[in-house]
């Protein structure tokens, strides 16, 4: 766990992989709901640091969103797809809709 903790607080938005900001995000939600039911304030380097591991895990969701928005609107333009017609519309309405 302590290393964990190291890693939360040294966190590099470059050189951590989807599943390390994952994982980072679930040690620092359990983090803030400990020092919560302990009646203790988050320290701010903490509530810093789940800030912006949400914020770069949103950003990389949106760009694979983007990148199968892109694959599905290429498919769907040169109509070569093993995929229904109606199934890839619904889905690149999907992912339109999921990225606002």
């Amino acid at each position: 766990m302590f290393d964990a903790l190291n890693v939360l607080k040294g966190f590099d938005r470059s050189s951590t992989g989807l599943d390390e900001l994952i994982a980072l995000d679930a040690v620092g939600s359990a983090l803030r709901s400990s020092y919560t039911q302990n009646g203790l304030p988050v320290p701010l380097w903490l509530s810093k640091r789940a800030t912006s591991i949400r914020e770069e895990i949103l950003a990389r969701r949106n760009e694979f969103l983007e990148r199968e928005l892109a694959e599905l609107e290429e498919t769907l333009s040169a109509r070569s797809s093993e995929m229904p017609l109606h199934d890839l519309e619904c889905r690149i309405r999907e992912l339109q809709k999921a990225l606002g």
